[in-house]
């Protein structure tokens, strides 16, 4: 928790406000007495009764300024310790937890796992506050046409459709809660105009200003355009997100989406309007895709699933022509 947080976490407890208000009106008080007492020594002389017990509270006026700068001193101080006493909590806190989850996994399991392991599983997987619910990815394969109407025979466009729901497992809203997207640059300049960003929904549609901006909060890789949007997710709520780009790819190539979420339930599909195409999918992921919709190598395909995917799996789809000799394989498992 920065410094900043600490001070509006103070600012909801009726101490910070009675210890500010005090202080303010001390100071408030004191200067307008002394004001009042500068203007009345003057317009009736420093010889009159009243001037000479006007002069006489100087002490009590310094005395109620003084107090109302050491109250606003004591506020500081008072956020300031406050907010170290939470930092040592937080990570005394983490510590504790990091020590249960080492406990609790030598319990259930019957043995203790490497440090690096259980940190990994539990940071990546037990530690999700956030969690998406369904992930839909959708991919329509078509030729690119020069101007003469003939297919170009390197490479193929591929329209993208994202939709997933997002959902806080929590009791407590999640603030800035990260939701990143990119995709890969052009091979080819002369297919620039081609890749291109649709339409970004993050509960409603964003603006091509707000598009923009999520451009500018991350920077690209070599390879690859990418964006960045932080939302806060209330309490057990939900939010629906739809991204839809082409891409322009190799004729023979593949492409891996990875989840940095925890995803419940994944839907994969595919439309081939490519008649010279033949190609695949398969999941990074210990289960392999059913398939439930297809047949052959042109049209829709879908395959689904249902087992939970853990952060940074991910589901590859390969294609290439018919006549090519198979260089590319379904992955290889290592031990």
């Amino acid at each position: 928790m920065n410094f900043f947080s600490s001070v509006k976490e103070e600012m909801k407890h009726i101490r910070f406000w009675l210890m500010l208000s005090f202080g303010l009106l001390l100071i408030l008080m004191s200067t307008s007495i002394e004001a009042y007492r500068i203007s009345e020594s003057r317009s009736l002389g420093e010889d009159t009764g009243l001037s000479m017990w006007f002069m006489s509270g100087t002490v009590v006026v310094g005395f109620m300024r003084e107090l109302g700068f050491a109250s606003l001193i004591a506020l500081l101080i008072v956020v300031f310790v406050e907010h170290e006493s939470r930092q040592r909590q937080e990570e005394a806190a983490n510590r504790m937890i990091n020590d249960v989850s080492q406990s609790v996994f030598a319990a259930v399991l019957g043995k203790r796992l490497p440090k690096s392991l259980t940190d990994e599983t539990f940071f990546t997987v037990l530690d999700c506050s956030i969690i998406r619910e369904y992930l839909r990815l959708n991919l329509i394969f078509d030729d690119i046409i020069d101007d003469s109407g003939l297919v170009i025979d390197d490479f193929v466009k591929i329209h993208v459709s994202n939709i997933f729901t997002i959902k806080n497992y929590t009791d407590s809203t999640v603030k800035n809660h990260e939701i990143r997207m990119g995709y890969p640059k052009t091979p080819s300049e002369k297919y620039k105009s081609i890749v291109e960003l649709h339409e970004v929904c993050i509960g409603s549609p964003l603006t091509p200003d707000a598009i923009k901006k999520g451009y500018d909060n991350i920077a690209d890789r070599e390879d690859m355009l990418r964006y960045l949007w932080r939302r806060d997710i209330p309490a057990k709520g939900s939010l629906e997100v739809r991204v839809s780009y082409t891409l322009v790819k190799e004729r023979s190539s593949n492409e891996v989406w990875r989840t940095l979420l925890p995803t419940l339930y994944t839907q994969f599909d595919i439309t081939m309007n490519c008649r010279d195409l033949e190609f695949g999918a398969h999941a990074l992921h210990r289960t392999e895709l059913e398939k439930t919709t297809g047949q052959g190598n042109t049209g829709f395909h879908s395959w689904n699933l249902a087992t939970a995917m853990l952060p940074h799996q991910a589901i590859l789809v390969w294609w290439r022509p018919m006549a090519e000799k198979k260089l590319l394989a379904p992955p290889i498992e290592a031990a």
